[in-house]
């Protein structure tokens, strides 16, 4: 199984590189979507799983509790085009941003306004066309892709609108996909899988296959995935959108919960404003520009 993991994910690169080469843009092409897509569960099966792994004592210091805040990345005068034929499709316009760990954020603005394709820069999935990214210091333009998926592994937790799970693992496989791939033992990817699990509701559910439950409880595993790796910064574009409001409510609590005790910086792309409540800032986005932010 794992060997068909990575060669999907070396198919999903490939397929992203073509259609950049291609000049298509996620906000107006369906085939650079599914390319995204493609890559996004790439990442979200096992790019952030690089990042397990590390001592206690390395995580500690990265969460930096108790501490000054510290800075997880900076954008510079971010922008990203695309070529349509002879037409350049400007989707980001010159974007500053920095983003620390005591960062509760929710991005928001209208269809097309370039909120996904914002996350996805900050996620380290796309590089800029022109403009400087830098997270935890590192200047990430002039890094390879094996280097980019492993800043990936040990920066960043990604939560989809989509579930990316492998339909024939149950749900603690799944939660423990990661974990495999960095080698942690199963007791330990057994104990944490099942922990996650119970945060999210699906304490009863865990040896279940996706087939096998609904699509909020789906969501909600690969949220738990998403969690495995103690990431120091969690990106989540949509993250209840598949699920209803009780549940969509529990999980906004998870993320509070994770950012206030364990200092996680969280990002989220949402059209929900009583989502967006949940957050310490709206960045609102506008035409591929960032409108304001306010605080709630």
């Amino acid at each position: 199984m794992l060997a068909v993991v990575r060669a999907g994910s070396t198919g999903a690169r490939a397929a992203g590189r073509a259609e950049a080469a291609h000049g298509k843009d996620s906000a107006g092409s369906a085939d650079a979507r599914a390319a995204r897509k493609a890559e996004a569960a790439r990442t979200a099966a096992g790019a952030e799983a690089r990042g397990t792994g590390k001592s206690e004592a390395a995580h500690s210091h990265g969460k930096n509790a108790g501490g000054a805040k510290k800075e997880v990345i900076e954008l510079e005068q971010v922008r990203k085009s695309y070529m349509m034929g002879t037409y350049k499709l400007e989707v980001l316009k010159g974007i500053d941003l920095r983003l620390n760990d005591d960062d509760f954020v929710a991005i928001m603005g209208p269809s097309g306004s370039g909120k996904s394709t914002l996350l996805h820069i900050l996620g380290l999935l796309d590089i800029p066309t022109t403009g400087s990214v830098r997270i935890g210091g590192q200047e990430i333009n002039r890094l390879s892709e094996d280097e980019l998926a492993r800043l990936r592994g040990e920066k960043i937790g990604f939560v989809f609108q989509f579930f990316y799970l492998i339909s024939t693992l149950s749900a603690m496989e799944n939660v423990q996909l990661p974990m495999l791939f960095e080698g942690v033992g199963q007791e330990e990817r057994e104990q944490r899988a099942a922990e996650l699990l119970e945060r999210v509701g699906l304490g009863d559910r865990k040896w279940h296959k996706p087939g096998e439950m609904s699509g909020g409880e789906r969501q909600r595993v690969a949220i738990a995935r998403a969690l495995a790796n103690r990431p120091s910064m969690l990106l989540a574009d949509e993250p209840t959108g598949n699920l209803d409001s009780k549940s969509g409510a529990e999980i906004m609590e998870l993320f509070k919960e994770l950012h206030e005790q364990e200092r996680i910086a969280v990002i989220m792309v949402t059209h929900d404003p009583a989502i967006a409540k949940y957050a310490h800032k709206i960045i609102k986005i506008r035409d591929g520009s960032i409108e304001k932010i306010e605080k709630n």
